[in-house]
């Protein structure tokens, strides 16, 4: 019987997606925990990232890192990417940016704007570098990513770790992606996972976040 609702349920979401639909239930839950994100002037998070990379003989592998994020709105934030030890990390005061590479021994410092959005841009336009999560660092996370979804779908409610959380689905050209809402007063995101479709293997990106 499980089954046969599994199946049911996947060909809802199959008739769903092809009607080039977006679901304004789950725009309305995305845009909760967005918007509960946007209002933090501190934040603290450990987020396991899991990584798919397909070798030159369509292999596919997964490596997995660590990133523990600190940031206070709207000028200060440190990111420390971990393997099986540190690896690097960013810090950010306001005044400038800081890079510490642990693997290879390099330091550097550059001048940097007065807000984290101002930085990030300089960063990707000046350097073509991009901090670890910037997206939850901005001052409007994820901005218009779902209202851009060529189909969106609300999931329903799963149980994941003993919580209950609200699974959503997005579809774009070159990206499907879908993300888990805690369920409750507080709508903290708390898992996502990024699948690049025109890329060979498909590889996936899942992020877990704990704080």
């Amino acid at each position: 019987m499980t089954g046969a609702l599994t199946f049911t349920a996947c060909s809802v979401v199959a008739e769903e997606a092809k009607s080039g639909v977006v679901d304004q239930h789950a725009l309305v839950i995305l845009d909760r925990a967005v918007s509960f994100l946007a209002k933090q002037k501190q934040f603290s998070a450990t987020v396991e990232i899991w990584q798919d990379f397909v070798l030159e003989n369509d292999m596919e592998i997964q490596f997995a890192k660590t990133v523990k994020l600190n940031f206070r709105r709207p000028d200060h934030f440190r990111a420390t990417v971990t393997t099986t030890q540190p690896e690097r990390t960013f810090i950010y005061n306001g005044k400038t940016v800081t890079l510490v590479d642990q693997s290879s021994g390099f330091f550097g410092t550059t001048a940097a704007p007065a807000t984290i959005d101002k930085t990030l841009s300089k960063m990707e336009q000046t350097y073509g570098l991009t901090f670890p999560l910037d997206d939850l660092l901005m001052s409007n996370p994820y901005d218009g990513s779902a209202d851009k979804a060529q189909t969106g779908q609300y999931l329903g409610a799963e149980m994941i770790m003993g919580k209950r959380f609200h699974h959503l689905a997005f579809q774009h050209e070159h990206l499907d992606w879908q993300a888990w809402v805690e369920y409750g007063p507080v709508p903290v995101l708390r898992k996502l996972i990024m699948t690049q479709k025109l890329e060979p293997g498909s590889p996936q990106y899942m992020a877990l976040f704990s704080t």
